[in-house]
């Protein structure tokens, strides 16, 4: 009952509905949509901290910073880099979607997320903007707490293995 949970509790915000395409489509629409000039995501199986914004806007002040992600509240990332490039990031995805802010213009100008990619259509665009000069910040504080469920698409080994190959083609 979201939909009408969102209409009578939160008039101010704007629902946008569709059919299920995936969650790269959601956020291409979403995006397509926003009047802001950041985006943020939060998948079903994740949950923001109080203070995330707070931790990252600093961050965004950077012109060339397109992605603003955090840590995962439990997570010891042995490959934690606080700016990653392209080539950190092909050998190693340590960014949880739910921990970004996103810079508009750079998820726009990229062309958005790439439907055929699940689960890794967000990897995808961190490393098509990483690869085409925009800044990937980390900010190096817990913003989010990470619950999937056996449901969660990266629990698909064998579809994510698939979509990783894919994203690597």
């Amino acid at each position: 009952d979201t939909a009408e949970l969102v209409a009578r509790d939160f008039p101010e915000v704007r629902l946008l509905r569709q059919p299920n395409a995936g969650p790269a489509v959601a956020r291409n629409n979403g995006a397509q949509a926003a009047t802001g000039d950041w985006l943020a995501f939060l998948d079903a199986d994740d949950v923001w901290l109080a203070d995330k914004l707070e931790r990252q806007l600093p961050a965004t002040e950077d012109p060339k910073a397109a992605v603003v992600a955090g840590r995962v509240v439990g997570r010891r990332d042995p490959h934690f880099h606080p700016a990653p490039d392209f080539d950190a990031l092909w050998a190693h995805n340590t960014i949880a979607t739910s921990s970004v802010l996103l810079r508009r213009e750079a998820f726009l100008a990229a062309g958005g997320m790439t439907a055929h990619l699940p689960p890794c259509e967000d990897y995808n665009l961190w490393l098509r903007l990483a690869g085409t000069g925009w800044r990937i910040v980390v900010v190096d504080a817990p913003v989010i707490i990470y619950s999937p469920t056996d449901e969660s698409l990266t629990r698909n080994l064998i579809r994510f293995a698939e979509a990783e190959r894919a994203c690597m083609e």
